[in-house]
């Protein structure tokens, strides 16, 4: 990650983690508003 370079697939899977885990951090258990927004998008 530091080098961003994404091209090995772990390294792609640890960053998608971190990134879920900050962002969950930050929500304080809060739901993204966005994923509500795109799913119901996605039932027009």
């Amino acid at each position: 990650m530091a080098a961003d370079d994404y091209s090995d697939p772990r390294t792609r899977l640890e960053s998608r983690r971190l990134m879920r885990q900050l962002i969950a951090h930050h929500l304080g258990g809060k739901p993204l508003q966005s994923r509500r927004v795109f799913m119901e998008l996605q039932e027009l």
